[in-house]
């Protein structure tokens, strides 16, 4: 079973040519750092799971505690926080179950100064 655990993640950098790179946000971030990518993105873009507690067919959003889950959620917060360009956004897609918990801890990472909006839809 596929873990959501390792949702998909990606990466805009604009410049002349548009780069994108998508999947893992740790498995990304580690390969960036181990072959010397020389950029930093202007969109960073993470649609981590939603801590649910739910099965999803071939995906699982189950977790022993919120604490194991935010724990978690700032280990990719803190991957991808030095790939994001000073100018750059760091836009977070999730849902009711812990979006208050989850802006708490963006703060801490980007400062609450940063935060520009929310959608909810």
């Amino acid at each position: 079973m596929e873990n959501l655990h390792e949702a998909s993640f990606r990466l805009w950098l604009a410049s002349d040519a548009l780069n994108v790179a998508q999947g893992s946000v740790l498995g990304q971030t580690a390969w960036m750092a181990e072959n010397g990518f020389p950029a930093r993105f202007h969109l960073a873009y993470c649609d981590p799971p939603f801590y649910s507690n739910k099965e999803y067919g071939p995906f699982s959003d189950q977790w022993q505690s919120l604490d194991a889950y935010l724990a978690e959620m700032r280990r990719w917060f803190e991957a991808i926080r030095p790939w994001v360009h000073d100018q750059g956004f760091f836009v977070l897609h999730c849902d009711y179950h812990a979006s208050h918990y989850l802006k708490v801890l963006a703060d801490g990472i980007w400062g609450y100064g940063n935060f520009r909006n929310e959608w909810v839809w």
